[in-house]
């Protein structure tokens, strides 16, 4: 509340609880972590074949990347 008094946004958007807050920062950060998993496997991809990787092994990075966090 004392940063919206200053113009600046909080950590907490207005109508939501800190619960749901920490769980909204906890998921953006791992998707994140995946989201860059995935994307360093898409350009090993690419540099080893030569062309960008098709839909499905996108998915399958993901999902190995998804698996590695478990």
């Amino acid at each position: 509340m004392l940063l919206n008094a200053f113009g600046k946004v909080g950590p907490v958007p207005e109508g939501m609880n800190a619960a749901a807050a920490l769980r909204h920062q906890q998921f953006n950060q791992a998707h994140r972590a995946l989201k860059e998993k995935v994307l360093q496997q898409a350009k090993a991809f690419h540099q080893q074949n030569g062309y960008r990787a098709p839909y499905w092994e996108l998915v399958r990075f993901a999902r190995e990347a998804r698996e590695s966090k478990r």
